[in-house]
């Protein structure tokens, strides 16, 4: 996922230079802006194929993490001894990491795909030809659709999705303590 981000955030500045040598002919801007189109359409593909193959694997990532901090975090309310808080503390922090860093990677695809259109913006390109400027049209319709990883056949996957996780861990987190306590007074 990183390696996708870091491509598009390659490919805007390519585009955002790509008209500011004066002295090009027309046809080399015209070859340039055609080699930075296939590299776009290579990483729509390739983020399209990564998607596909991990999908739902990151599904289950995001399921067993919830679990995972479910159980970390009733770990750490019901700890008995003093010496447990430092393992049950750095065990939740641990997963609470792993889940940011996976969801921050996938949210930077989706912002990052999001700017390849802004850095057509920021381009020299209105002193263009009319046929540049239909390519690069052509190029700004195609990066309005942002580029995502999902979640399964759920949602993409972002900061938000992390939260969602976070959130579903500590609500059941939540109904397992009071089920503990609701056993308990009834014993």
């Amino acid at each position: 996922m990183v390696f996708s981000s870091a491509q598009l955030r390659i490919l805007q500045l390519k585009l955002r230079t790509s008209f500011v040598s004066q002295s090009e002919r027309e046809e080399d801007k015209f070859e340039k802006i055609k080699g930075l189109i296939r590299e776009h359409q290579f990483l729509i593909e390739f983020v399209g194929k990564l998607n596909d193959a991990i999908k739902n694997i990151i599904l289950l990532e995001f399921a067993l993490e919830s679990i995972n901090g479910a159980t970390a975090l009733l770990q750490l309310i019901s700890v008995k001894n003093a010496i447990e808080i430092p393992y049950a503390t750095m065990y939740l922090l641990l997963l609470v990491i792993n889940l940011s860093v996976i969801a921050w990677s996938a949210n930077e695809i989706i912002v990052q795909s999001y700017n390849i259109a802004n850095a057509v913006y920021e381009s020299n390109w209105m002193d263009q030809s009319e046929p540049m400027k239909k390519l690069l049209f052509i190029l700004l319709m195609r990066a309005q659709k942002p580029l995502s990883i999902d979640v399964g056949p759920f949602r993409p996957m972002n900061n938000e999705a992390a939260l969602m996780t976070m959130k579903g861990a500590y609500t059941y987190a939540n109904v397992m303590m009071q089920r503990r306590t609701m056993n308990r007074s009834g014993q």
